[in-house]
């Protein structure tokens, strides 16, 4: 029993060498630190994240992004999130995909970096096409798996909601961690033009309707999404705080506040009808609307065709 219990110890620590290798190629003292972070106050987590992710379908995801390992030691997902939590959320988001998705998309996701779940041209010109995708940041990695994005022609981010799939009583569902907005010094006028090139309708709107429709497509029961104070920046002892008012955004959204953390979003769009909407206002309501529909038909297709 004793020589058993030695051979597990050294396989386990074989095991973390390994993993702490991939993770930090370059760095010694960063391994070190991982190792000993590990044994000190993370086996059993390790252990349990080791099984998911050695699933056959996440094995190349993994290796492509070694570091999914290490950030349950570091502020995860929203403000004051205990070790054994971020745990489990990272398990339960993992155990998802495995369970609902393909690996080809897990893989373009996850290794290529992208799949596109819808696109929109509001034009013949080129630079006015735009596409809706999902993907993954490294560095934005601790306030959620993966985002969904609206892109230009050149593929890059205009806005970015950062979310994971979560496990809760009610069965599966969405937590949104982070939105972003465009990085570029012209951030105001390309979301200007975006919300009017889409009939009024703002980029963070778009996301929040494409996850209600991907939240319909895999029969989730809920959308929740962190508020200003709960932000995974503003947890207890970091330096970094978040300015932009998250808790605004969600109440535009017809979001409710649930707790000092998160808001409930509405599970399916809610719309007007055309009846309440001024008649100067109707054609382009309609136009949005058909966008809108558009869009969902295009996910449902995309997630069901790479699914088969």
């Amino acid at each position: 029993m004793w020589v058993q219990s030695k051979t597990a110890k050294m396989a386990f620590m074989k095991s973390l060498f390994e993993i702490a290798k991939l993770i930090y190629p370059e760095s010694a003292r960063k391994r070190a630190r991982f190792v000993f972070r590990t044994v000190v106050r993370g086996k059993k987590y390790i252990d349990e994240m080791q099984v998911v992710f050695e699933l056959g379908k996440l094995k190349d995801a993994i290796a492509a992004n070694p570091k999914q390992y290490e950030k349950i030691f570091r502020p995860y997902l929203f403000a004051s999130l205990k070790l054994s939590d971020r745990m489990k959320y990272v398990k339960n988001h993992y155990e998802f995909i495995v369970q609902n998705w393909s690996k080809r998309l897990i893989d373009a996701v996850y290794v290529d970096r992208y799949f596109e779940l819808a696109k929109m041209r509001f034009s013949d010109d080129a630079e006015s096409s735009f596409s809706i995708i999902l993907s993954r940041e490294p560095s934005f990695a601790n306030e959620g798996e993966i985002y969904i994005a609206v892109c230009d022609a050149n593929g890059s981010r205009i806005f970015a909601l950062n979310f994971n799939f979560t496990k809760s009583e009610c069965g599966n569902g969405i937590l949104i961690g982070c939105m972003q907005g465009p990085a570029s010094d012209d951030a105001r006028n390309v979301v200007k033009q975006l919300t009017k090139e889409m009939h009024g309708l703002r980029p963070h709107h778009l996301l929040t309707f494409a996850l209600q429709q991907i939240a319909q497509v895999y029969k989730l029961c809920e959308v929740i999404a962190v508020t200003t104070a709960g932000h995974v920046y503003n947890a207890t002892g970091r330096g970094e705080r978040i300015k932009t008012d998250y808790d605004g955004f969600w109440e535009e959204a017809s979001g409710n506040k649930i707790n000092d953390n998160f808001y409930a979003l509405p599970l399916i769009e809610e719309r007007k009808s055309m009846e309440e909407i001024k008649s100067n206002k109707r054609a382009m309501y309609r136009r949005r609307f058909e966008m809108m529909d558009d869009i969902s038909e295009q996910i449902r297709i995309s997630l069901s065709t790479v699914n088969e």
